[in-house]
């Protein structure tokens, strides 16, 4: 198999990008009494409305006990209600408190900030190319084809 040209580069950037991706939302969210899982926990279920718990292991790729340790700390923390289904009990729905929302707008909005200053740095048709591109990438990764290859 003859590997596309830069793919060892385009491996170990994406790996730093995540890395720094992770610090720049550590330090953005260090204001916040939200760990970087909770605030990803929140982002997810500010975007669908409402998630069932198997849903949202599902979607941070995660076990349940993690998910349900994660959720029960939200919930004290007043971030994310509870309910359980009325057509089958063992279905339990989770959706954001009005502090939930409030937290996860005031979080975002601060890391779009950070974002905005980043990107001013590039001039706009630089900008759309990258999002261009990683839209592309995106969309790829997300193909039967190319998330099924291995590592």
């Amino acid at each position: 198999m003859t590997r596309p040209k830069g793919s060892y580069e385009l491996d170990a950037l994406l790996r730093d990008l995540a890395a720094d991706f992770r610090a720049m939302s550590r330090q953005v969210l260090a204001g916040f009494e939200v760990t970087p899982l909770q605030y990803h926990a929140l982002l997810l279920l500010s975007r669908a409305g409402q998630l069932t718990m198997g849903d949202l292991c599902d979607r941070m790729l995660l076990a349940s006990s993690t998910v349900t340790d994660l959720v029960d700390r939200m919930e004290k923390g007043g971030y994310v209600a509870r309910e359980r289904c009325h057509e089958d009990r063992r279905v339990v729905r989770l959706q954001l408190t009005d502090r939930g929302r409030r937290v996860v707008d005031e979080m975002l909005r601060t890391r779009l900030a950070k974002l905005d200053s980043l990107l001013e740095s590039m001039s706009p048709g630089d900008q759309e190319r990258l999002l261009d591109s990683l839209r592309q990438l995106h969309g790829l990764l997300r193909t039967p084809a190319g998330g099924s290859a291995t590592p």
